[in-house]
């Protein structure tokens, strides 16, 4: 064999040695590179937040008519409704001054979690926007002992539920709603113990939590265009309701202590399934006017004959048979209703409702005109 020649390669390691090095040292910068520019686009991002938080700042501060952000720190009032609002800054919780806040008729579809911070906040207007959900925070509104909302107006949004957080909202005296999609009340909603004025219409409603009973201040209540099938029985605990609007739903019964609303004056029935009303219907001392047009009535029970206040009926569209022979108790009644039902006798003692002005009769298989009545203005429509 040849001297001075090496048949056999250097060792591995010490050809890659140098090579991987190298390629340490370039992950190394490749690493730092990517730190630096994460961290750079992460100051981006921070300085264009803060950008975009400042222009949302100077945005609300011009549709107030305030020279700057900082002039509505101490402001108690702003009315901006219909200014093409579609955010807030995330930082109104700042204003802790305010006591009104309406925004109705924007383009809002969230609200900062920091609303909750308005501690002085009385009024709150949110209707005609676009809003789906309400921040948790919310009920904060109400966490104060001094200041807390009286008047909130969600009307014409998109929310499909309340947060339970409502129920600490306890001087609420006034809740808009109209116009959702919201599907259940919650529970909590029965805290609202001062609460006056409940606006739900034209929602998904498809029942009521039982303890609905304890919003014992009600005095109006509009569930009109839901989908409620019935009531809870502690209904009845709503003792000073006196305008109650239950149009286009699906009752098919009334809860037996419905009777006990003793303030109740305008009751709004219209379109509903009912086939009867409870026998402590007659206890409703303080009704005036009673609207049950488009259900399913066959008759009416006899205690109806002791609502001596009642000054308009109106049952048409329905199937009833007979009237209570007692109806001639119905002493104030200025409007009788009774077109489209399937009546062929009328009882004697309706000849007794001297106050009468008005009898709708039409479409009855009556067998026999009605009774002379001389208090009304123009011959009574009871045609076939």
């Amino acid at each position: 064999m040849a001297q001075g020649y090496n048949t056999h390669p250097p060792p591995l390691h010490a050809e890659t040695r140098p090579l991987r090095a190298a390629v340490a040292a370039g992950a190394g910068s490749s690493r730092q590179a990517m730190e630096a520019a994460e961290e750079a686009e992460a100051e981006a991002m921070e300085a264009s937040e803060g950008a975009e938080a400042e222009a949302c700042r100077r945005r609300l501060a011009k549709a107030a008519g305030a020279e700057s952000w900082d002039a509505l720190l101490s402001s108690e009032e702003l009315l901006l409704s219909f200014k093409a609002l579609s955010s807030l800054p995330a930082d109104i919780g700042q204003l802790g001054a305010l006591e009104t806040l309406d925004l109705e008729g924007n383009r809002l579809a969230s609200l900062p979690a920091s609303i909750g911070g308005l501690a002085a906040l009385k009024t709150l207007r949110l209707a005609d926007n676009r809003l789906a959900a309400l921040p948790e925070t919310f009920g904060s509104l109400g966490a104060l002992q001094t200041v807390s909302l009286e008047e909130l107006n969600l009307t014409d949004n998109q929310l499909a539920r309340l947060p339970d957080s409502l129920s600490h909202l306890r001087s609420l005296r006034s809740l808009g709603l109209s116009r959702n999609h919201v599907q259940r009340l919650p529970e909590s909603i029965g805290a609202l113990t001062e609460l006056e004025e409940l606006d739900a219409s034209a929602n998904q409603l498809t029942d009521l939590p039982e303890n609905f009973g304890q919003l014992e201040s009600l005095t109006s209540l509009n569930l009109n265009g839901n989908q409620l099938s019935e009531l809870p029985e502690s209904f009845g605990r709503l003792a000073a309701l006196r305008y109650l609007h239950l149009e286009r739903n699906e009752v098919s019964a009334l809860p037996d202590s419905f009777g006990c609303i003793a303030s109740l004056r305008e009751l709004y029935l219209t379109e509903n399934s009912l086939a009867a009303l409870p026998g402590s219907f007659g206890q409703l001392a303080a009704l005036e006017q009673l609207h049950a047009s488009g259900n399913c009535l066959e008759s009416l029970p006899e205690s109806f004959c002791e609502l001596g206040g009642l000054l308009v009926l109106q049952l048409e569209h329905n199937s009833l048979a007979e009237l209570p022979a007692g109806i001639g108790g119905l002493a104030s009644l200025r409007s009788l209703y009774l077109a489209n039902n399937r009546l062929r006798v009328l009882p004697k003692s309706l000849g007794e409702l001297r106050g009468l002005q008005a009898l709708l009769l039409d479409n009855n298989p009556l067998e026999a005109p009605p009774p002379a009545l001389p208090g009304l203005t123009e011959a009574p429509l009871w045609c076939r």
